[in-house]
């Protein structure tokens, strides 16, 4: 059995994702309805209620022609995304009329 470290830079990160851990937010994600967060303007952040084995396939509904998006990261945890104009590439830091939805691979 591996002794915990008490001390030093391992002690310090363990003892910080402990309590970021116990922040409400975290207790509270499953009840977050849509789970899509606007981090900043034009860039969501999807944390999943629980931990996949697969990364969600992530889908936009209702999006004009002129938009897309990219995935900037895409795991178990979570999924953050970026709203693009299509023919720049650029991150578009407007309000653009669109839906999110996810949805796992079944597994073989």
């Amino acid at each position: 059995m591996q002794a915990v470290a008490t001390v030093g830079h391992p002690a310090e990160h363990h003892d910080t994702l402990q309590k970021l851990l116990g922040l409400s937010l975290m207790e509270n994600i499953p009840a977050i309805q849509s789970g899509w967060i606007p981090i900043e303007p034009g860039i969501f952040e999807h944390i999943h209620s629980n931990r996949t084995r697969i990364p969600p396939r992530v889908m936009m509904h209702g999006l004009p022609e002129r938009y897309g998006f990219r995935v900037l990261e895409n795991n178990e945890i979570f999924t953050r995304l970026a709203v693009v104009d299509r023919a720049s590439g650029e991150v578009v830091r407007y309000p653009v009329p669109f839906s999110f939805s996810t949805e796992l691979d079944a597994e073989l």
